[in-house]
């Protein structure tokens, strides 16, 4: 990635592991009202494929909130 180094993508995607590997049933509670925010994965038609939003993620009480939902004791790395 242009202009990042690479700690900081180390980080981002050890991060990223770190919510996708979730179980399943804790991915699934993520719903929104707007469409393609809700968690999306385990699709037969797409089975290596998984997504989900982290609503007005520019916001870090937003993203704490995200966080929190996920992790009861709270995840400071992945913020």
């Amino acid at each position: 990635m242009a202009g990042m180094s690479q700690e900081f993508c180390n980080s981002l995607f050890s991060s990223l592991d770190q919510l996708f590997d979730l179980p399943l049933e804790t991915k699934l509670k993520s719903v929104f009202d707007k469409p393609f925010h809700d968690y999306i994965g385990h699709s037969p038609t797409m089975p290596l494929y998984e997504s989900m939003a982290i609503p007005n993620a520019q916001v870090a009480e937003e993203v704490e909130a995200f966080t929190d939902f996920f992790w009861a004791n709270g995840n400071p790395e992945f913020r």
